[in-house]
């Protein structure tokens, strides 16, 4: 069978809690950001208030085309491709811009029901996405848009399997899986004196992690005890090929990823007009540590897909 097919999906609207500062702290209210009373953004420092504020967008574009073929003798299998773009300014209440590795020596976000922190910050209608004008503008004064963190373009599936019957004797299953896909987007990150992670040079300015490829296996025999009860033997191996491909880049230019107050590394926007743009690296120099603001971890891996993995399971059935 060969099938083709188009998705497009677009975010209507978003409700997000939007900030700004009073008396020096974040204060919040959620809203529809660019609608009612969150038609219009109170300015955090020097940037003329109430301008209108960006509107979420959240598009998906996607083009999928597949085959699948069932073959004499216990063989069949498939194949997949999907082009796609994922793009936008708000990545979403499961915010893939809000990674903390362990790398940025934080204990990750807070978990319901979990007594220890996650890379991902769980899914919430309470992102950074709105809550100062920082995060909205890059250096050049615009307002950030592009491809998401998690926007691979390119991916391809294969798979393929086998069974085999052995009469009284039982029977034999043999599955394999591969998965290949391009990389994800990396952004350049400053930290700044309010604790925002301003992608200053808009997104996917750092281009993207390598391409990522994973082989999975799968091996089983089913004994036959009797005319209701079987016995199976499985082994699953997932990547096989032990391929530990870069999943993340941590992309934090000066030092204060992961800690709630960090002034002298972070950088100060509270006299900029934010429309005006600004220099990052001038103001880095700025801070009172001066060269040793930059973190040398900039633009290195820090997470990488899981290497090969094994399973074997017995099951009986009756």
């Amino acid at each position: 069978m060969v099938r083709a097919s188009y998705v497009r999906n677009d975010l209507v609207r978003a409700i997000e809690d939007m900030g700004t500062l009073v008396d020096g702290d974040e204060v919040y209210q959620y809203v529809n950001p660019g609608y009612g009373i969150a038609k219009t953004f109170i300015s955090s420092g020097a940037t003329p208030t109430g301008f209108a504020t960006p509107k979420a967008q959240r598009t998906y574009n996607a083009l999928e085309l597949s085959v699948t073929k069932r073959f004499s003798r216990g063989f069949s299998g498939g194949a997949s491709y999907v082009r796609s773009r994922l793009y936008g300014n708000y990545a979403g209440i499961g915010s893939s811009d809000e990674i903390t590795p362990p790398t940025s020596g934080s204990s990750g976000s807070t978990t319901s029901q979990q007594s220890g922190g996650s890379i991902a910050r769980p899914g919430s209608s309470a992102t950074r996405s709105w809550d100062l004008d920082e995060v909205l503008f890059d250096s050049k004064g615009n307002f950030v848009t592009g491809n998401f963190a998690t926007d691979r373009p390119n991916v391809f599936k294969l798979y393929g399997s086998y069974s085999k019957s052995w009469g009284r004797w039982g029977s034999t299953d043999i599955g394999g899986f591969f998965y290949g896909a391009s990389g994800t987007p990396v952004s350049t990150l400053a930290t700044t004196s309010n604790g925002i992670e301003a992608f200053v040079n808009g997104r996917g300015d750092l281009g993207r992690t390598p391409h990522l490829t994973e082989t999975d296996l799968m091996v089983a025999h089913e004994f036959k005890l009797g005319e209701t009860k079987r016995i199976r033997f499985e082994a699953n191996a997932t990547n096989v090929f032990n391929q530990k491909t870069p999943r993340h880049i941590f992309s934090w230019l000066n030092r204060g990823v992961g800690t709630t107050n960090a002034p002298d590394f972070a950088i100060n926007l509270s006299s900029v007009n934010l429309f005006n743009g600004y220099d990052y690296r001038a103001l880095i120099n700025g801070t009172s540590a001066g060269s040793n603001a930059y973190d040398p971890r900039f633009s290195r891996a820090d997470l990488w897909n899981p290497g090969f993995q094994g399973r074997l399971r017995v099951k009986f059935i009756f």
